[in-house]
């Protein structure tokens, strides 16, 4: 049974002609409607035990611009689709009285919206479906890893007046094709002293943009804004509580012979990707502004963080700029490979870490040393490499210190019988999105002997984490069942 669908789309008229700063579909969250002193809160949607629900689970999708918030939800059974719950500009008088905030503890993370005068802020059709009484109040709280950086965006703008961004107007840009375009990232600058005809330049004056490796101290907030053509980069930072506007830190045509020099690399954290860009010998890359002066023969890197940073690294790499894998690791379907020759691809992951469990039919049999099962773990740390074009589906794997190459583990195409009983399903938890591929009577798809080996009648389940899952998991649904209509 498929999970209720509740999006917003970026061609939305709500919010068609802004910058969108966060766009989240899909997404559980928890509704307390409380009618006054005294009285008990109706709570929908929650899995918290302390909290018993009076009703069916909530979906929510929220759109963040640089103009509005935007919030529709969907109950689970009795709405046949999503309603919206708010759409108010940052410059409505009442966008005051909204309480906005997050919570970001150990195991949760959470956007939260408080409407204590409900009837000045809800949709008149959804205060009606939900039942909310007058003047009460109307909370609504949505597990997010993105939750901090969503209450930082929106304060930001109210405060600041606007974003670190690069339009596409800018000169710098303008005319190129853009491949990818990222505001308001979290970034840190850090340098490390080099040396320079022998002599420590420990000692010389850095910027203040930056944080040493040594003291670990910085002392501005910086934010960055990342523009990636298919001639440059471009690398925009401001100093929060100093600077005006954003200040160009890098203008690098990939044409230049520096960039054989520089180093690009992504991992996967927690709550998000991160991408580091390393300047050695930084001079030679940046301006003269004052703030970005590095000392002579010293590395810059820049941390950026972002979801995005495997697919941006890939693409630097792809450009010249040598890449280095932090989890020592290269488990890459690259553009150039002959296996996606004329396709068009949709979503491609690279160097995921992912895992493999066996479930078998019957006890016995040979299983290779890269499946994990419930009472035996796998062997190895594995990685994966997944491309989802219009046509079929690449998967490739590779365990940690044993294989040199990725392995092909799985190429189907969609109209292939087989691929209707694949399953493509995905899960939202407080940190990520997980994908899942079940493989049922594994042998039909793989057919391989050694590592990938599996038993008779056993299935394979292969979990990923990834924020694209959501997006994966219904393309891939819906090939299904455009080329296997029952």
């Amino acid at each position: 049974e498929e999970t209720p669908i509740c999006s917003i789309s970026k061609d939305d008229p709500r919010i068609a002609g802004q910058h969108l700063g966060f766009l989240l579909g899909n997404v559980s969250c928890k509704v307390k409607i409380h009618a006054g002193r005294g009285k008990r809160a109706s709570v929908l949607g929650s899995t918290d035990s302390n909290d018993a629900p009076d009703g069916p689970l909530v979906f929510a999708s929220l759109a963040v611009t640089d103009q509005r918030l935007v919030l529709d939800l969907k109950r689970d059974g009795p709405d046949e689709k999503e309603m919206e719950c708010f759409n108010i500009a940052y410059e409505d008088e009442k966008f005051q009285e909204l309480g906005l905030g997050f919570s970001s503890e150990q195991t949760d993370c959470h956007i939260m919206f408080v409407l204590q005068d409900s009837k000045k802020f809800l949709n008149a059709a959804l205060a009606r479906a939900f039942e909310v009484p007058d003047k009460a109040s109307f909370r609504v709280s949505i597990a997010t890893p993105h939750a901090p950086d969503i209450a930082i965006f929106v304060n930001r703008i109210l405060k600041q007046g606007g974003e670190v961004d690069i339009k596409p107007t800018d000169p710098r840009i303008s005319g190129e094709t853009t491949k990818f375009n990222l505001s308001n990232l979290k970034c840190r600058l850090e340098i490390s002293a080099g040396t320079s005809n022998g002599a420590s330049s420990g000692q010389a004056k850095r910027g203040s943009v930056y944080m040493s490796t040594q003291d670990d101290k910085s002392v501005f907030t910086v934010l960055a804004a990342l523009a990636i053509t298919e001639t440059k980069v471009v690398l925009d930072v401001k100093r929060i509580e100093k600077d005006a506007k954003p200040l160009e830190y890098l203008n690098l045509s990939l044409q230049n012979e520096l960039c054989k020099e520089a180093r690009v690399e992504f991992s996967n954290e927690v709550t998000n990707g991160r991408l580091v860009l390393t300047l050695p010998d930084a001079r030679r890359f940046l301006g003269d502004v004052p703030s970005f002066a590095a000392p002579e023969g010293s590395t810059a890197k820049v941390y950026l963080d972002t979801f995005q940073a495997p697919d941006i690294a890939m693409l630097l790499t792809s450009k010249g700029i040598p890449g280095v894998s932090s989890s020592g690791i290269d488990c890459l379907i690259k553009p150039e490979d002959s296996r996606l020759a004329d396709e068009i691809v949709v979503f491609l992951l690279n160097s995921m870490k992912c895992r493999l469990q066996l479930v078998v039919a019957t006890p016995g049999g040979k299983r290779g040393s890269i499946y994990e099962m419930v009472d035996a773990p796998s062997s190895h740390s594995v990685f994966a490499a997944l491309a989802v074009t219009e046509s079929k589906i690449l998967l490739d794997m590779q365990r940690s210190k044993k294989d040199p190459h990725p392995q092909e583990y799985l190429q189907i195409d969609y109209k292939d019988a087989l691929c209707k009983d694949i399953g493509f399903e995905f899960a939202n938890s407080t940190h990520t999105n997980h994908l899942l591929i079940t493989l049922p009577d594994a042998t039909r798809f793989l057919n391989k002997a050694g590592s990938f080996e599996v038993p008779p009648n056993s299935t394979v389940k292969i979990y990923m984490d990834s924020w694209k899952a959501p997006d994966i998991s219904m393309y891939v649904k819906q090939k299904q069942r455009n080329f296997h209509k029952e």
